[in-house]
């Protein structure tokens, strides 16, 4: 039963991470083609 709870957890760190990764990488996008089109970033909410 432990080794299911290690594997949760596990499955559950990296999961966060890649969205975490994700969520970055989304940001970087946006904030990449404000600075091209040479206006300020979007606001965000």
């Amino acid at each position: 039963m432990a080794k299911y709870y290690a594997n949760l957890a596990n499955a559950l760190v990296h999961h966060v991470a890649w969205g975490w990764s994700d969520a970055v990488t989304a940001a970087g996008r946006l904030l990449d083609e404000a600075l091209r089109r040479g206006g300020d970033p979007p606001e965000v909410p």
